[in-house]
């Protein structure tokens, strides 16, 4: 794998990512090189995994990502997801 700068570094970089997955999954045309990119991994990536029951979150972390509380940078919510 290849050293990429971090994706706050270059807002442009994690574009570029998901451009490729987005035209894998919508033409099946680019999946070779989407398989050796990088994961976006932000804060959507949990709410996708969410969304399709691959994850699942205690009770109370649920209640407050379900109910748009903001969670403290750094904090163990924060860390759990």
């Amino acid at each position: 794998m290849h050293d990429f700068p971090s994706f706050s570094a270059d807002i442009f970089l994690k574009r570029a990512f998901l451009f490729f997955a987005l035209l894998d999954r919508i033409y099946g045309r680019a999946q070779a090189l989407a398989r050796q990119l990088p994961v976006a991994a932000d804060y959507q990536l949990p709410k996708v995994l969410r969304a399709a029951g691959v994850l699942r979150y205690s009770e109370t972390l649920a209640g407050t990502g379900d109910s748009c509380t903001a969670i403290e940078a750094g904090s163990r919510e924060e860390t759990e997801i």
